[in-house]
Parts: structure tokens; sequence; C-alpha cells
């Protein structure tokens, strides 16, 4: 398995998990341009995932998408992980980002909905193949549950696509349905199947 860098930002140097595959040091050089970051209120965590086309430019073009209204502080490293629920499609590139913005949860999710139909995405089957998916995983501490969207997650829990990357970037956030942290949850996973990338970004 290749060690690479991750991209980090002002996240402490995950220490406990430097014996791990799935953990790669942490460099001091940036992959992201940042931006300042002072005015946005809420941190945010999303999952970004894609298996159609080139799947390392479609995730360096969400992130890219996200700004201003969401600015990102840190992003992990990309893992190839096997399809979820419908097996018979190509596997995925995911990643997890923090981000900060000043949106509400509910304006947040239509702003990701929106940037996934500019990058392509089209309704189709649930879990199947497409160009780019974007989720809201976890928006400051809130815990919110109504038709249109539920925070944290409501499909976190075994995917282990979702909690290696989040542990990579922020191994000690509360997970409040469990009481655990991300990384506790990620190493109790089974992560078969899921790799780092041969072809991780650099300033493309």
């Amino acid at each position: 398995m290749m060690r690479v860098s991750v991209r980090y930002a002002t996240q402490p140097a995950l220490a406990t998990a430097k014996n791990s595959p799935f953990f790669p040091p942490i460099s001091p050089k940036l992959g992201l341009k940042l931006t300042s970051m002072k005015h946005k209120q809420h941190v945010v965590y999303l999952a970004l995932g894609t298996n159609l086309g080139d799947r390392l430019e479609n995730l360096r073009q969400a992130r890219q998408a996200l700004p201003p209204a969401v600015e990102i502080e840190a992003a992990s490293s990309v893992y190839e992980t096997p399809p979820w629920g419908v097996l018979d499609q190509p596997p995925f590139y995911n990643q997890v980002v923090r981000a900060v913005t000043d949106l509400s949860p509910h304006d947040l999710l239509t702003y990701l909905k929106q940037i996934e139909q500019r990058l392509g995405r089209t309704e189709t089957v649930r879990n199947g193949p497409r160009p780019i998916d974007l989720d809201i995983l976890f928006y400051d501490d809130l815990e919110l549950e109504t038709p249109q969207l539920s925070i944290p997650h409501p499909r976190m829990e075994g995917r282990a696509f979702v909690w290696l990357p989040l542990a990579e970037i922020a191994p000690h956030l509360i997970y409040p349905k469990l009481g655990k942290t991300a990384q506790q949850i990620a190493t109790e996973l089974d992560c078969s199947g899921i790799h780092l990338t041969l072809e991780q970004e650099s300033e493309r």
C-alpha cells in the first residue's frame, strides 16, 4: 500500500494513528489554496464521492466549486472504495473535507445539490453510479431531523469509506449517537477493499 501525504490545514497531527496504513504522515505542505475564513460561523464536514468519468478530476472540480459560500479548511486523502448498496458499478473515490460556512443547514443542502447538478449529476437509483456526490456529515454539533435533512448524516454507521477519511482529518470528532470518536469508529470497521489511491492529488 502506498503511503501518501495528507493535505492538511490547522488540525493537530494524528499521532495516535501514525502506525496505521490508513492514516499517512501529516505533511505541512497544503494541496489546497486556503482563503480567509474569519467571517464564517459554522464548521461542517462534507463527504465527496465519485465513480464515473475522471474521478480525481471530479473531486477537484467539486472542491473548487464550494467557495465562496463554503471554504475548505482541510481535506483528507482520496480513498478508492468498493461500491455500496448497488454492487454492479465501478469503485468509488471518496474524500472528506472540513469547511466553514455561513449557510444554514438547509441552504447548505440546496447549495450542494446545485453543485452536483452543475457537475453533471442526474437523478438515478439510490446508491447508483454518479459523477459526484456531496453529503453533509456534521454541521457544528447540531443534531437535526427534518423531512429534507438529517444531521449527522443518518447513513454514516458502518460505512468505512466515510469514517476512514473523516478520522484522518478529525480523529477526535465525537459521533453523538455512539459516543465514540471518528478514530475509534474507523478502527472498529471492516476496511477490506478500501485503500489509498495510487494517484493522490497534487497541485493540478
